[in-house]
């Protein structure tokens, strides 16, 4: 841009001087001129590019100011030293330039005794002043260029690094699955000392140890919640742990390894047997193997993070999708049917009509609980009893279901990818117990006190029934309890109806008695 700046400026200068029939007497300044364009149009280095454009304002107002006259054809180079000054460098070059171009003209006409008259002072503030304008508009698309390549730059940034996740995610045995890679751990470390009884607890953000893969229990939540004792020793000194007892208190031996990725400490792995002690060369295979981990597992992490949270800006696009799509068409819908109920004299083309209007009111009703269910989420600033009782209460006045709500938390709180999944095991309850059931009231319990979490939801409607195998919404609360290592039952409610039942941990005697005494 700044060559074809001065290349078009040189251009009209020639023209102007051929026009206005001056171009003998102006012909040395002109080529003068071009030889400086010339010269300052050669490939320089990044440092000359700096001040090129004041070097080129100051020669070319001197010669610009040793013609008498001051004529036009010669003015009109002097646009661009600051346009190069702005595109170049930004608008401070442009006024640094600007000022040596008027200081260099008025030194030149000063010497040469000239500078004292009106049309002398007019001209060079006019075209200096144009100059600084000119160059200020330069500079400000030079701001808009780069702050554009900036943001393409960063979005060509992401895409090479997402394609790289993506191919690197195929090629790895257990991709980027935190719970796969925590797996494989606990199988190979199994396999390598005999371990019994073993556990992948990863360091959630809240500083609570959430279990990623387990062996040796059904439900295993060894140290699950806020670490204490061994576990907290463990991660406080980056260092190995022993204790004569195993992971579920019985006798035998537990060494407890932290997972460290430098000086992070991001998760503990425990390994329990009833033999004899882990030798040394065991725990220092164990540490090599559970070192070698750690990235893999922070690496599993962070995947699982830009996986949440895409799956929640996709919730977010299909509520509104649905919003705006068929939700509305389905509104417009309802009022045709209104207005040919309206038009219509025939009794028996009315009452369907009116049947076609109920239906398209309770699908109407279906889309705002669907629309509903897809927004509702744990909040940091929220937790689960907030998010879940708002939900149950919306429902419930939506469905026509009367809701007896308890709720016993705890001031501490779960792990939010734990909360965020009982949530979605309660919503799932709810949502079968309202399309299906044909119940009148629902029953919603909530008892909270980490690491131990007891969710159940009833209803008196028409009960199970004989459930299939690939039931589709039961097999996703199994998957989701499985996940958070929770338990999930389903059984029929004495009186009619259906419990559904997802615990998760185990409630010690001191715990039991501080529910039992705790507000409901």
């Amino acid at each position: 841009m700044v060559l074809l700046s001065r290349a078009a400026v040189l251009t009209l200068c020639w023209l102007i001087a051929v026009a206005s029939g001056a171009l003998t007497e102006l012909v040395i300044p002109l080529l003068a001129l071009t030889g400086l364009a010339g010269i300052m149009s050669l490939p320089l280095r990044p440092t000359w590019s700096t001040v090129s454009p004041m070097i080129e304002g100051a020669l070319a107002a001197a010669v610009v100011a040793s013609v008498p006259s001051l004529p036009d054809p010669l003015l009109l180079y002097l646009l661009v030293p600051p346009l190069a000054a702005g595109l170049l460098r930004g608008a401070v070059a442009t006024l640094l330039t600007s000022a040596i171009t008027a200081a260099s003209l008025v030194i030149v006409r000063g010497v040469a005794g000239t500078l004292g008259s009106v049309s002398d002072r007019t001209a060079l503030i006019q075209w200096v002043g144009l100059g600084l304008a000119v160059g200020l508009v330069g500079a400000w698309g030079r701001w808009s260029t780069l702050r554009a390549i900036a943001g393409s730059n960063e979005y060509l940034e992401a895409n090479r690094l997402l394609t790289q996740l993506r191919d690197l995610a195929r090629t790895l045995p257990t991709g980027f699955d935190e719970i796969g890679i925590a797996a494989s751990l606990l199988t190979e470390l199994r396999d390598g000392v005999g371990a019994e009884q073993a556990i992948v607890s990863g360091l959630t953000e809240s500083g609570r140890l959430a279990p990623l893969a387990s062996v040796g229990a059904d439900r295993a939540m060894w140290g699950a919640g806020a670490p204490t004792g061994p576990w907290q020793e463990a991660l406080d000194s980056a260092g190995v742990v022993t204790f004569t007892r195993r992971l579920d208190e019985s006798p035998g031996h537990t060494m407890l390894t932290p997972l460290q990725l430098g000086s992070r400490c991001i998760g503990v792995v425990g390994l329990s047997r009833s033999a004899a002690p882990f030798s040394d060369d065991e725990q220092q295979l164990i540490s090599q193997r559970v070192d070698d981990t750690a990235l893999r597992l922070d690496t599993g992490r962070l995947f699982s993070d830009m996986r949440a949270w895409a799956t929640v800006e996709e919730r977010r696009r299909l509520s509104r999708e649905i919003h705006d799509g068929i939700a509305q068409e389905l509104a417009g819908l309802g009022f045709l049917v209104d207005e040919l109920t309206r038009s219509t004299t025939d009794d028996a083309t009315r009452t369907d009509l009116g049947d076609v209007r109920t239906e398209i009111t309770r699908m109407v009703s279906e889309l705002r609980l669907s629309i509903f269910d897809l927004r509702s989420q744990v909040e940091p600033s929220a937790g689960l009893g907030t998010a879940l009782s708002d939900y149950v209460r919306q429902v419930g006045a939506l469905a026509g279901l009367t809701v007896h709500l308890v709720l016993d938390e705890d001031v501490r709180r779960l792990g939010i990818e734990t909360e965020t999944e009982l949530l979605r095991i309660a919503q799932e309850a709810i949502t079968n117990a309202r399309r299906h059931a044909q119940a009148r009231n629902l029953w919603v319990e909530l008892r909270v006190e980490p690491p131990y979490a007891f969710l159940q939801v009833s209803d008196d409607g028409i009960g199970l029934g004989s459930t299939r195998d690939d039931s589709f919404g039961l097999e996703i609360m199994r998957e989701r309890a499985s996940r958070i290592g929770a338990s999930l039952e389903f059984r029929p409610r004495s009186g009619g109806g259906t419990v559904v039942e997802a615990v998760l941990g185990e409630l010690s005697n001191s715990q039991m008695h501080a529910l039992e005494r705790g507000s409901t």
